[in-house]
C-alpha cells in the first residue's frame, strides 16, 4: 500500500474536500457504505483482510467495464478506504 498507493492520498483527499467535487464525494460515500456492507458479511470467510481487498478488486474490476484500463486506481481507492478506517473493521 504505503509503495503504490500513499502517494495518492492527498489528492484523493483534497479532490472529494472541494465542494466543486460534491456529487463525487457522494459517490465515494455511496461506494464506501456499499463496500462495507460486504465487508461486515463476509470478513469471517478470510484469514486476512487483504484476501478480502483482493476479493473487493475483483468484484469491482468485474462489474465495472469503465475500469478495465484502470486497475491500479480500484486498488488506489481500495487501499484510500482502508487507511482512513472508511470500511473495514475499526477498533
Amino acid at each position: 500500500m504505503k509503495k503504490n498507493s500513499l502517494a495518492d492520498f492527498h489528492k484523493i483527499e483534497i479532490f472529494l474536500k472541494d465542494p466543486a467535487n460534491l456529487k463525487y464525494k457522494n459517490y465515494y460515500d455511496n461506494t464506501v457504505s456499499d463496500l462495507q456492507g460486504k465487508i461486515v458479511i463476509k470478513r469471517s470467510e478470510y484469514s486476512a483482510f487483504e484476501e478480502l481487498l483482493e476479493t473487493l478488486f475483483d468484484y469491482i474490476f468485474e462489474n465495472s467495464p469503465g475500469l478495465k484500463d484502470r486497475r491500479k486506481l480500484i486498488r488506489v481507492f481500495l487501499h484510500y478506504m482502508y487507511y482512513n478506517c472508511d470500511i473495514g473493521v475499526s477498533e
